[in-house]
Order: structure tokens, then sequence, then C-alpha cells
């Protein structure tokens, strides 16, 4: 949007949630892969090895379990809660860091590499399962994905954060649903919240341009309420 891109282009600086370089990005798809020494189908329950293989194929030639056999299963779980469109897609944050970049903006992230990606491996093995279930069962829905685009696009973010608080599976665990929010959202709002809130008082006199995920910028524990 127009908006979006003027306030970019009057910026001084954008960061994201880790800084767009290929050390990062590296560090952080690293981190994605197995380190017990399974793969993927090894540790899934047959028959969710086999729900999930048959949504991967249906949203791209070239996703399958066996094409994601060193991932871990947190990963997979975030993969399936993306639209369709997005799966293989160039993330926004990655174009906005390199639009910024291009115009020699100062350009850098909120979080590391290490730091994002250690917050999932908090989640056990079984939680990551059940977690994987869950997204299985929700995620995909046209309904729901029209929805929350609508609500984006809108910038609604406080209706957004509603609709995605209130999507759950059938049975869904609501102590696993809860360390979710806790670390993923409350915990990661804190820390980024501070950091720029840091950033803004030693230099006042800088224009920053902040991009994070929409779930991020909603609710009364987000980085907006924080700051």
């Amino acid at each position: 949007p127009m908006v979006v891109e003027l306030a970019l282009r009057k910026s001084d600086a954008l960061y994201t949630e880790i800084p767009m370089e290929g050390s990062e990005i590296l560090a952080a798809r690293n981190a994605m892969h197995r380190t017990d020494g399974q793969t993927l189908a090894d540790a899934l329950p047959d028959d969710l090895e086999q729900r999930l293989d048959t949504r991967l194929r249906s949203e791209s030639a070239m996703l399958s379990v066996a094409a994601l056999s060193n991932m871990k299963t947190w990963v997979v779980s975030t993969l399936v809660t993306l639209p369709p469109d997005n799966m293989t897609s160039q993330a926004l944050d990655m174009r906005l860091y390199q639009y910024a970049k291009k115009a020699g903006k100062e350009v850098g992230g909120l979080e590391t590499a290490f730091e994002q990606m250690s917050y999932f491996d908090r989640f056990t093995a079984t939680e990551q399962i059940r977690k994987l279930e869950e997204s299985l069962s929700v995620y995909g829905r046209q309904d729901m994905n029209e929805l929350m685009l609508q609500w984006y696009l809108a910038g609604n973010v406080d209706n957004l954060t509603e609709l995605m608080s209130k999507i759950a599976a059938p049975n869904a665990d609501k102590a696993l649903q809860d360390k979710f929010v806790q670390l993923l959202l409350t915990e990661r709002n804190q820390v980024m919240a501070d950091r720029i809130d840091q950033k803004l008082k030693r230099h006042p006199d800088k224009e920053y341009f902040f991009a994070v995920g929409a779930g991020h910028l909603g609710g009364t524990e987000s980085i907006v309420s924080f700051l």
C-alpha cells in the first residue's frame, strides 16, 4: 500500500524481527533441522504422517513429508498454518528489508535468529506433534484465510488477533495453547518492545520503521501495548 511505501521512504532505518542477512537466514534454517537422529516420518504417528503428506502435496508439487524429512516438527507445524500461496513465496519482511537496504537505509533485527528459534525449541516432541495435529485440523480453511486477510488489509490488528485467538481445533489443548501464546507472543513482544524503546530513546532524531508479524501488534500484551 502507498502508506507503507511512503513511511518506509521517509524512515532512516528498517528493523524486522530478525536481520534478513545471509548469515542470519542460514542460522535460522540450520536451527530448523532435526538433531534427534530421526526423520520427520520417524517422529510422527503413521496416520498423522499420511494426513500431513496429503496436505503438503495438495499445496505444492515441491512439498511432501519426504521433502521435509530433516525439518523439526514445529517447523512443519508452522508451515501448514500459512495460506497456500505463502508456502513457497518470498516473505514480506524480506521484500521490505531488501528495499530499505537498496535505498541505503540502516537495517537490522529486533532479535537474532538463534533467539527466535530457541523459543520454538522449548516445546517438547510430544507438544510439537500435538501442535501439528491441531494445525492440520484448523488451518487451510478458505473461510478463515479470507477473513484473516480482510482484517490484515484493513489494518485492524485487534480484530485479527481476536479471530486468531478463537481459532481452535476440536479438543484443543488449552495448556499447550497458553504456553504457545506465552512463549511466542507475550515473552517475545516484551523483548522486542524493550529493544524498540531503547532505540527510540538513544536516537530521538532518527525515524524508524519496524516490521513484525501482525500477531505481535494486537491485544493487551502486544508490542504496541508494551510500548
